[in-house]
């Protein structure tokens, strides 16, 4: 039903065989689009959405990938307009590119940036006050535009 229902179908995460996957057989049955978002190669429960990547998904990162696959321009629609949030510069940049798509603790952070503990958490407490990124725990999580929002 969803297939068949849907513009086009996202899978975020998924095995490599189970409803998701029934799902994107008969989209791909009736010539509907599908995005996959990636996910750890290290994932069992990601192995569904590499799969499909590889082989006939388009890779999706945010909204805005299927907002352009539907031939809608982003920002038109959704979170108000075009995103208000101040770029991130400096160590605050560093900071974000290596924190990349994947929630990670400080220690991680500080480890994929090269950079040093105090500097990290200052530019972490940056991102997160400017929208870039959410706190949970002890997790750091970069968000898409209208979702940054301290938890």
């Amino acid at each position: 039903i969803i297939a068949a229902l849907a513009d086009a179908v996202v899978v975020v995460e998924s095995p490599e065989s189970g409803g998701a996957m029934h799902t994107v057989d008969e989209a791909l049955r009736r010539d509907r689009p599908v995005l996959a978002v990636p996910g750890p190669v290290t994932s069992h429960a990601s192995a569904g959405t590499n799969r499909l990547l590889r082989d006939v998904a388009v890779p999706c990162c945010d909204v805005d990938d299927v907002l352009l696959l539907l031939g809608i321009t982003p920002n038109a629609v959704g979170a108000g307009g075009p995103d208000r949030r101040p770029p991130p510069s400096g160590a605050a940049a560093a900071v974000l590119t290596a924190l990349g798509w994947t929630p990670a603790t400080l220690d991680h952070v500080v480890g994929r940036s090269g950079l040093g503990l105090g500097e990290v958490a200052l530019a972490l407490e940056t991102l997160v006050a400017d929208g870039w990124v959410v706190v949970d725990g002890p997790w750091f999580e970069r968000v898409t535009q209208g979702r940054g929002v301290r938890r």
